[in-house]
C-alpha cells in the first residue's frame, strides 16, 4: 500500500577490489548511488575522484556514449531492428577496444555517406526530368498534334526546341554535357557531312545549352523531318526511359545501403552491448570516492534487498570490506537536514500501466501511500462510465493486444500504453454489458439499465433510473466516493508523518472533510424535500458553524508554533487572521463544490457517446427505408463506430486522466519524491 521502504548503504572496499565490486554491483542492479558530497560536502575533500569518467582517457564515459549513439543512429533506419531490446550481460560482453570500434564506425559511415551522396545526385536528376516532363504535357492533354515545335511556340510553354547540326564525331560528348540539364537530344539521319540534332530543354537552360553546342560547330537550321507528333511522342518515351533508369539506380543504391548495414548488423549489436555495459561500469565508478588504498560508495536499496546486496559486496571483495546500514530517517546532512530517500513503486506487473500514469504526473513522496491501485480502479471506472459499449470495448481490447505484435520494435512505455488500451476496452465491455450496448445496439438485455433507451426518452427497464438526471446523480455519487477515498488516503499519509496540525486544519484534513460531509448531507436533504427545505439550524450549526469556528484558530496556532521574537498579536495580526479565515472558508466551500460537480462530465461524455451512436443508427435507417441492412446502411454504421471509437475513446481517456490528476490527486498526492533509479543492466540508456 505504501512506497517501498528504503535503507541507506555506506560501504568501503579496498581499491584493488573496486573493479570486481563494480561489476557485481552492475550485475545485481540494486544500488541507487548517492555521491558523498551531496550530503557531506565538507567530508568530500578527504577523498579523491579517480574514475575514468572524470579523468578522461581512452574509455571516458562521454566517448563511449558518443560511439553508442553513433551506432543507434546508424541502425535507426533498419526496419524491425532495435538495439535496445538486446540483453546486456557481463558474462558475454567482449573486451572493449574503443579504437577498433571507432575505426570500424568511421569506415562504415564513410561508405554509407558515399551511397547517400549518390542517392542525392540521382534524386536531383530525377527531379530535373520530372520538371521537364511536367512542361512537355499539360494536364489532361496528350502529345501536341502539331509537334513539339508547336508546343514550344505556345505562350504558356516553358519548352525550348532547337534544330540544327554539329560536326560529326562529337555526338557522345555533346549528349553527355547537354544531359547535365533537363533535356532531350534526338538524333536525326546524317546528311551532307553534318549530324542533324533536335535539342529539347527548358527555356531557362537554353543559353547554356547553346554555348555547349557551339563548341561542336553548331549550325542553326530548319529541319523538315523534325516536325510532327512523332518526335513529340519519341521525346516523351526517351524521358520516361531515362526516368525509369534513374529509379532503378535509386533502388539499387537503397539495396546497397541496406545490405551494407545488414552485413554489419550482428557486429554493430555486439559493439553496442559492449559500449553500453562499459558505460554503465564507468557510471558506477564515477560514484566512488577514493583514498590511497580504499574506495567508498553510498546509496539507497529497498529494505528487502539489503541482505542480497551485502552478500554480493562481501563475496566480490573477499570480505575485505566495511558495510553500514541506516534507515531512511537516520541519514542526515552536515547541517542536520534529512537526506531524501528515493521512491520505488512496487506493484505487480498488471498494474504497471497505471504506475506509468502516476509517474507521468509526479513521483509521490517517500513513505506515502502508493496511489497506483487506487488510480487503476478510478481510471477504469471513469472510462467505463464514459465509454459504455461492450462491442467497441472488444475492439479496444484487440487494438491493445495486437498493437505490440504488429508494430515492430515497440517496448517500454509504448507497450504499457497498449496494455492500458486493452484494460480500457475491458472496462468498456463491463459497462456496456451493464447498460446493454453492443456497437450502439441492444443485442443483449442490460444487467443494470438501458442507457440508450433512457437517453432517447424511453424507459430504462429499471425503475430506480428514470431520467438523465438520475445518470447525473449516479456520477455525482461516484465523484463523492472518489473524493472521499482521496481524503482518507491523505489522512493516512498525514498520520504516518505525525503531521497532526495538517491532519486537523488543512483543507484536506478533518475539519475540511467535516464541512464537505455536512455539505453533502445538506444538499441531499434539500433535493429530497423538493428544493423547499434545508436541515434544521442545529444541524447546520453542528455541520458548518463548529468546524468553521475551529478553523479560525488555524493561523493563530500556526503563528504560535512558528513564532519569532518581537511578533505580537496587534490589530493588524488579528485582521490578517480574520481575512485568512474567510479566504480559507471560501476555498473549502468553492473547492469541494467544484471538485464534486466536475464529475458531471462523466455523465456528459456518456450521454454524448450514446447520442452519437443513436444518431448514426438513425442515419443508417434512413439509408435503408425497407428496414433491412443495405450496403450504405452498413457503411454508415461502420464509419460511425470508427469515429466514435476514435474520438470518444480519446476524449474518455483524457477526461479520466484529468479527473484523476486534478480532482483525485489534489486531495492527497504530494509529488515531491525522486524515483528510485539504480544503475543496472536492465535500466535504459
Amino acid at each position: 500500500m505504501f512506497t517501498s521502504t528504503m535503507r541507506h548503504l555506506t560501504a568501503v572496499v579496498l581499491r584493488r577490489d573496486s573493479e570486481a565490486v563494480s561489476r557485481e554491483l552492475l550485475k545485481v542492479g540494486l544500488l541507487d548511488f548517492v555521491r558523498i558530497e551531496e550530503f557531506l560536502p565538507e567530508g568530500a575533500s578527504s577523498f579523491e575522484r579517480g574514475s575514468e569518467a572524470e579523468k578522461g582517457g581512452e574509455k571516458s564515459a562521454s566517448r563511449l556514449r558518443d560511439d553508442r549513439l553513433r551506432i543507434e543512429n546508424l541502425t535507426s533506419s533498419m526496419p524491425g531492428f532495435s538495439l535496445k531490446t538486446a540483453p546486456l550481460s557481463l558474462e558475454t560482453v567482449p573486451d572493449l577496444d574503443i579504437d577498433e570500434i571507432e575505426n570500424g564506425l568511421n569506415h562504415l559511415a564513410a561508405g554509407l555517406q558515399e551511397i547517400r551522396n549518390r542517392q542525392r545526385e540521382l534524386n536531383q536528376e530525377l527531379m530535373k526530368l520530372d520538371d521537364l516532363w511536367h512542361h512537355f504535357e499539360l494536364p489532361g492533354e496528350g502529345p501536341d498534334p502539331g509537334g513539339i515545335e508547336k508546343l514550344a511556340r505556345r505562350e504558356d510553354s516553358f519548352i525550348s526546341v532547337r534544330t540544327g547540326s554539329i560536326v560529326p564525331g562529337f555526338r557522345v560528348q555533346a549528349r553527355e554535357r547537354i544531359h547535365r540539364f533537363p533535356s532531350v537530344l534526338m538524333d536525326l539521319p546524317e546528311r551532307e557531312g553534318r549530324l542533324p540534332l533536335m535539342v529539347i530543354s527548358l527555356r531557362r537552360d537554353s543559353r547554356e545549352i547553346l554555348s555547349i553546342l557551339e563548341e561542336y560547330g553548331w549550325r542553326e537550321e530548319k529541319l523538315p523531318e523534325a516536325g510532327g507528333q512523332k518526335h513529340h511522342v519519341e521525346a516523351l518515351k526517351e524521358l520516361e526511359s531515362r526516368k525509369e533508369a534513374l529509379r532503378k539506380q535509386q533502388q539499387a543504391a537503397a539495396e546497397e545501403y541496406k545490405g551494407m548495414l545488414e552485413d554489419k548488423r550482428s557486429r554493430l549489436q555486439e559493439q553496442w552491448v559492449s559500449l553500453a555495459v562499459h558505460e554503465k561500469l564507468i557510471q558506477i565508478r564515477s560514484n566512488f570516492s577514493h583514498t590511497e588504498r580504499t574506495v567508498l560508495f553510498t546509496g539507497w536499496v529497498p529494505a528487502d534487498k539489503t541482505s542480497s546486496l551485502e552478500a554480493v559486496i562481501r563475496k566480490a571483495s573477499n570480505s575485505r570490506c566495511w558495510i553500514e546500514w541506516h534507515e531512511a530517517g537516520e541519514v542526515r546532512t552536515s547541517t542536520g537536514g534529512k537526506v531524501p530517500a528515493p521512491v520505488e513503486l512496487h506493484n505487480p506487473g498488471f498494474l504497471k500501466p497505471f504506475e506509468m500514469l502516476v509517474e507521468n504526473y509526479a513521483i509521490p513522496e517517500y513513505g506515502s501511500v502508493d496511489p497506483t491501485p487506487f488510480v487503476a480502479v478510478a481510471f477504469l471506472s471513469m472510462f467505463g462510465l464514459m465509454f459504455a459499449d461492450a462491442g467497441q470495448g472488444l475492439v479496444l481490447i484487440l487494438i491493445g493486444l495486437l498493437g505490440p505484435r504488429l508494430i515492430p520494435g515497440i517496448a517500454g512505455k509504448m507497450r504499457r500504453l497498449f496494455t492500458l488500451i486493452a484494460y480500457c476496452g475491458a472496462a468498456a465491455v463491463v459497462s456496456g454489458t451493464l447498460f446493454g450496448s453492443w456497437f450502439g445496439r441492444p443485442w443483449l438485455p442490460p444487467l443494470w439499465f438501458n442507457y440508450h433507451a433512457l437517453v432517447s426518452g424511453h424507459s430504462s427497464g429499471n425503475p430506480a433510473v428514470r431520467s438523465v438526471y438520475d445518470i447525473l446523480f449516479i456520477t455525482i455519487v461516484f465523484g463523492i466516493a472518489v473524493l472521499a477515498t482521496g481524503l482518507l488516503l491523505n489522512w493516512i499519509n498525514l498520520f504516518k508523518k505525525r503531521d497532526w496540525f495538517s491532519l486537523t486544519f488543512e483543507k484536506g484534513g478533518i475539519l475540511g472533510a467535516w464541512i464537505y460531509a455536512w455539505g453533502i448531507y445538506a444538499a441531499f436533504f434539500f433535493a429530497g424535500s423538493g428544493y423547499r427545505e434545508l436541515p434544521s439550524d442545529a444541524v447546520l450549526l453542528a455541520g458548518f458553524g463548529i468546524p468553521a469556528l475551529l478553523l479560525f484558530f488555524k493561523h493563530p496556532i500556526h503563528r504560535l508554533r512558528h513564532r519569532t521574537k518581537g511578533a505580537g498579536l496587534g490589530f493588524t495580526a488579528i485582521m490578517t487572521f480574520l481575512m485568512e479565515w474567510i479566504v480559507e472558508l471560501l476555498e473549502i466551500f468553492s473547492g469541494y463544490l467544484a471538485n464534486t460537480l466536475s464529475f458531471m462530465r462523466v455523465a456528459g461524455l456518456g450521454i454524448a457517446h450514446v447520442s452519437l451512436m443513436t444518431a448514426f443508427d438513425q442515419i443508417a435507417s434512413m439509408a435503408s427505408p425497407s428496414g433491412s441492412f443495405s450496403f450504405w446502411s452498413l457503411l454508415i454504421l461502420l464509419t460511425g463506430n470508427i469515429l466514435v471509437i476514435t474520438l470518444e475513446g480519446l476524449s474518455a481517456g483524457i477526461q479520466s486522466l484529468r479527473l484523476n490528476y486534478y480532482e483525485f490527486f489534489s486531495k492527497y498526492f504530494t509529488g515531491s519524491g525522486r524515483a528510485y533509479a539504480p544503475i543496472s543492466l536492465r535500466s535504459s540508456m
